[in-house]
């Protein structure tokens, strides 16, 4: 007896359960889940144009964007909300650590290494 039809079943069974697998049981479970956060998550950062909502909302992103806030910036950030807070960082012009680099060097007449370039750092 031939073990064709016996085969050809198992494959034709597994061929449909795949089809459903892979097309019909994703838009199932795709309909049924909500894809919106759960408000148990919210980090206080959903609406760039609206926050901070709070002092300690700003204080936290201050926080994490700078050395630490002060009540002036935290006042300030409030006032021109994230989108301008960021918008005036990335217009902001750089700071050089070489001007102070080369003062030490030229007007001091001291040697320079690690120790002026980190304060050269910390003075921006």
């Amino acid at each position: 007896m031939s073990k064709f039809p016996e085969c050809a079943a198992r494959l034709m069974r597994g061929c449909v359960a795949a089809a459903l697998l892979t097309g019909v049981l994703p838009t199932v479970h795709a309909a049924t889940v909500d894809r919106l956060p759960s408000p148990m998550f919210h980090d206080g950062m959903e609406d760039l144009i609206a926050g901070p909502y709070t002092d300690g909302d700003a204080a936290r992103f201050l926080a994490q964007a700078t050395f630490g806030p002060t009540d002036a910036d935290i006042a300030h950030l409030r006032s021109v909300r994230y989108a301008g807070w960021l918008n005036e960082q990335f217009t902001a012009a750089p700071s050089s650590m070489l001007s102070y680099y080369n003062w030490v060097a030229n007007t001091l007449n001291e040697g320079v290494g690690s120790t002026t370039i980190r304060e050269a750092w910390f003075l921006g």
